[in-house]
């Protein structure tokens, strides 16, 4: 019920091939004119498909690494199965070279290869990897699943027309123990920080937390954030999304 429907592949535009660009979109036959590698894009492919990109920075050490994966790999499946095409990107500050194109489920089988050799390291930068793979993916609805914790980042998502947020929470209240003081390392700068966690502190984090995804929520046709805590359904969140998807 979902499967895109229609047949227009309408020349869109022809650029230069990028290194996050699958080899075999290359035209080759202008390769041999020119000595310079070009790919084509349509107006099909330009709508129909997702831009899946994955945070992979340091603050999500503290996520359940196998879960994250797990939905990740899922939600690709998912769409692939249902004819739309997904390019996979990681990020940390940029876009880190691990990518997968999948054309149809056929391709699915190199996304969990493409996964388990993830390691979350580095700071974010939300803004910049949008940025960038607005110019490299023909698709123009973007998938994106992240913790957030980037105070730099407004929410938008300049080029694409549909933007779909996965926030994945770690509660920090599952880590500390009440009435402690607690000795951190902050992963994505190596700083120790030493803060107090009692009922105030706890208050004060959930009144910041509460601010930020204020900040960051999708506002507007086209655009939703979904959280997700640790131990929740996520085939609901699976069914939800298809909702909204094809709403």
């Amino acid at each position: 019920m979902y499967r895109k429907s229609g047949s227009s592949f309408d020349l869109k535009s022809i650029r230069e091939y990028q290194s996050f660009d699958d080899p075999r979109s290359i035209d080759w036959r202008l390769y041999g004119r020119t000595d310079r590698a070009y790919v084509k894009e349509f107006r099909e492919e330009a709508g129909e498909g997702v831009a899946m990109l994955l945070d992979v920075s340091g603050s999500l050490e503290t996520a359940d690494a196998d879960a994250y994966r797990s939905f990740s790999a899922s939600l690709a499946y998912i769409l692939s199965a249902l004819g739309i095409g997904v390019s996979i990107f990681a990020f940390d500050q940029t876009l880190r070279a691990a990518r997968a194109e999948l054309r149809s489920l056929r391709d699915f089988a190199r996304v969990p290869k493409l996964l388990d050799a993830l390691e979350f390291s580095g700071r974010t930068d939300i803004r910049k990897a949008i940025s960038r793979v607005a110019l490299v993916c023909r698709f123009r609805r973007l998938f994106m699943l992240t913790d957030c914790l980037d105070p730099g980042w407004d929410g938008t998502a300049p080029g694409f027309r549909t933007r779909f947020v996965f926030r994945w929470r770690s509660d920090i209240g599952e880590l500390l123990e009440p009435g402690m003081e607690a000795t951190v390392v902050d992963p994505e700068s190596g700083n120790r920080i030493t803060v107090p966690w009692d009922g105030y502190e706890a208050a004060a984090w959930k009144a910041r937390e509460a601010a930020a995804m204020d900040r960051v929520s999708a506002r507007g046709r086209g655009s939703w954030t979904r959280t997700i805590s640790r131990g929740e359904d996520r085939e609901r969140v699976y069914w939800e999304t298809l909702e909204r998807l094809h709403a």
